[in-house]
C-alpha cells in the first residue's frame, strides 16, 4: 500500500516539476530581450522613438530617448516581437536651428544588432558588417523598383493604344506586358528561395505584381486582379503577422471594392460584408495566428467604419472557438456587456484627464466625483478618423448648441482615435466645442472605459441622470436622443 502511495506521489511530483519547468522556461523566454545598440556619428544630438509590430497595430517600446553625438546607447527589444520590422523615428539637429525628422523601417531578428546613425553622412542609417537581413532587403528593394518601373512603362504603352492600326500591333504590347509580369513574379519566387534562410524572404510575397487587364480605352480593370489577389500567398506562414505590410495587403484588397462607392454607405456595408467573407474564407485554413490576425484586422476596421451587417458577421467569426483573434476576449466582454449595460443601471464610473493631454496639469474628470452642470449628462464616444463619423459629430455639435438642448445637456465627449493622422481633425472638433468636457482615451476601443461602456461603434451615446448617474437612454441616433429628453 505504502509502495503504491509512494509511486503515485513521485509520479505526481515529476509531473508537477515538469510542468513548472515548462512554465518557468516559457516565462524566461517571454522575458528575453535582444540588444539593439545605436551610435550617433554626427549632428548635435538625436531623439529616437522605436516602434514594433504588436498584433494589427504598432507599439512604442522606446520613446523620445536622446543620444548625444559620438555616444552609443543600448536598447533591448522584447523577444516576442522578433523577428520583425522595426520603425525608427528620429528628430535630430543638422545645424543650429535646423531640426529635422526622419522615419525608417529596418529588420531585427533574434540576434544583437548594432547600427550607426549619421545624419550628416551619405548614408543616414548604417548596419554592422555581420548583418545580412538589412543589406539583402535593401538590394532587393532597389532591384524590385527597377523591374516594376519597366512593367509600368509597358502599362503606359497599353493605356495609350486606344485605336491600334493592326491586330498584330494591338497584341504585341499585351504579350510583352504579360511576359514581363510573369518574369517579375518568377524573380520574386526565386529570390525568396535563394534567401529562404533569412527572415526577409518571408516579406517578398508582398511585392508580387498583379497582371491587370485593360479595356478598349486602355484603362486598367480593377476586377481583373480581384480573382488572382490571394494567389501564391502562403497564409500558413506565421511570420506574415510580424510586418505592417500585411495590413496594407488586406487594405488594398478592401479598397478595390469599397472605393468605387465612396458616398453610398449602404452599398459599402454590403461590399465590406462580401470582402470580409472573402478574406475569412481564404485565411481560415491558414496558420491560426494569421487567421486570428486577419479577423482582428477586419473587426477593428468594421467597428470603426460602422458597417452593421459586416459587424454582425465578423462578431460571429471572432466568437468561434477556433479563432485565435487577438481581441477575442474584448469581443466576448462587449457581447457580455451589452447584456448588463441597460437603461436603469448605474453608469460605470471612470477617471480621466481632460484635454489637452500635453498639459500634465490638466484637471482630472471623474464621473461620480465631478459636479454636474446640467440636469443630464450625455456621454459620447466619437472618432475623427473617418468622414462618416466626423459628419456625425458635427451634427451632434449643432444639436447640442440648440438652447432647448444646451439647457438640459452636459456633454462629455470621449475621443477614441488611435491613428496619429486623425489628431488634427480631432483637435479641430475639440476647439470648436469649448463647452464640452473633452477626454481622449489611449488604446481606443480597447481602453477599459470604452470596454465598460460596450463601445461597438461611433457615435456611441449614453444619456445619464446627473443626480443619480442612472442610465436614462442608450440612443442610436439624434432622433432617439431627442425622444429621451424631457422638454416639458
Amino acid at each position: 500500500m505504502t509502495s503504491s502511495l509512494e509511486k503515485t506521489f513521485w509520479m505526481l511530483f515529476v509531473c508537477l516539476t515538469s510542468f513548472f519547468i515548462k512554465v518557468n522556461a516559457a516565462v524566461k523566454k517571454e522575458e528575453k530581450k535582444i540588444p539593439l545598440s545605436i551610435t550617433l556619428a554626427s549632428g548635435y544630438s538625436i531623439s529616437i522613438t522605436i516602434l514594433v509590430q504588436d498584433g494589427i497595430g504598432q507599439k512604442k517600446i522606446i520613446s523620445g530617448k536622446t543620444i548625444p553625438k559620438g555616444k552609443k546607447e543600448i536598447f533591448r527589444i522584447p523577444d516576442k516581437y522578433l523577428p520583425g520590422e522595426v520603425i525608427l523615428q528620429t528628430e535630430y539637429v543638422k545645424t543650429k536651428g535646423d531640426v529635422r525628422k526622419k522615419k525608417m523601417h529596418f529588420l531585427i531578428v533574434k540576434e544583437a544588432l548594432n547600427i550607426v546613425i549619421d545624419p550628416l553622412g551619405s548614408a543616414f542609417l548604417q548596419f554592422e558588417m555581420s548583418d545580412l537581413e538589412n543589406p539583402v532587403f535593401s538590394g532587393f528593394l532597389k532591384e524590385q523598383e527597377n523591374r516594376v518601373e519597366a512593367i509600368q512603362a509597358l502599362e503606359h504603352v497599353l493605356a495609350g493604344k486606344t485605336k491600334p492600326v493592326k491586330e498584330r500591333q494591338a497584341q504585341e504590347p499585351y504579350e510583352k506586358y504579360r511576359q514581363a509580369v510573369a518574369e517579375y513574379n518568377d524573380w520574386i519566387k526565386k529570390e525568396a528561395a535563394r534567401h529562404r534562410e533569412l527572415y526577409v524572404s518571408h516579406l517578398y510575397v508582398f511585392f508580387r505584381y498583379p497582371e491587370y487587364r485593360f479595356d478598349k480605352k486602355g484603362i486598367r480593370i480593377p476586377d481583373s486582379i480581384v480573382e488572382q489577389y490571394f494567389d501564391n500567398m502562403d497564409f500558413e506562414d506565421p511570420l506574415l503577422v510580424t510586418t505592417n505590410r500585411l495590413s496594407k495587403y488586406f487594405q488594398n484588397y478592401i479598397d478595390l471594392f469599397t472605393l468605387q462607392y465612396p458616398e453610398d454607405y449602404d452599398v459599402q456595408d454590403s461590399l465590406v460584408l462580401e470582402v470580409s467573407r472573402n478574406i475569412v474564407g481564404k485565411v481560415y485554413a491558414g496558420h491560426p495566428l494569421v487567421y486570428g490576425w486577419a479577423v482582428d484586422f477586419l473587426y477593428k476596421g468594421i467597428e470603426r467604419g460602422q458597417y452593421p451587417r459586416a459587424m454582425s458577421y465578423i462578431e460571429k467569426v471572432a466568437m468561434e472557438g477556433n479563432c485565435w483573434v487577438n481581441n477575442v476576449e474584448l469581443v466576448r466582454l462587449k457581447v457580455k456587456g451589452s447584456k448588463y449595460l441597460n437603461v436603469g443601471d448605474k453608469a460605470p464610473d471612470f477617471v480621466s484627464r481632460t484635454e489637452p493631454r500635453s498639459n500634465y496639469m490638466s484637471p482630472k474628470f471623474q464621473l461620480y466625483a465631478t459636479l454636474p452642470t446640467k440636469p443630464y449628462r450625455l456621454i459620447i464616444f466619437w472618432l475623427a478618423g473617418c468622414g462618416h463619423c466626423l459628419d456625425q459629430i458635427r451634427e451632434m455639435a449643432s444639436f447640442t448648441k440648440l438652447k432647448k438642448n444646451s439647457d438640459l445637456l452636459e456633454i462629455i465627449a470621449i475621443n477614441i482615435d488611435e491613428d496619429e493622422e486623425a489628431i488634427p481633425l480631432r483637435n479641430n472638433v475639440i476647439t470648436a466645442n469649448p463647452d464640452w468636457v473633452q477626454l481622449v482615451l489611449d488604446g481606443g476601443v480597447s481602453n477599459e472605459i470604452a470596454r465598460n461602456y460596450v463601445v461597438y461603434q461611433t457615435l456611441t451615446m449614453v444619456l445619464l441622470d446627473s443626480k443619480t448617474n442612472e442610465i436614462k437612454s442608450i440612443p442610436n441616433d439624434l432622433i432617439e436622443l431627442e425622444e429621451s429628453l424631457p422638454y416639458n
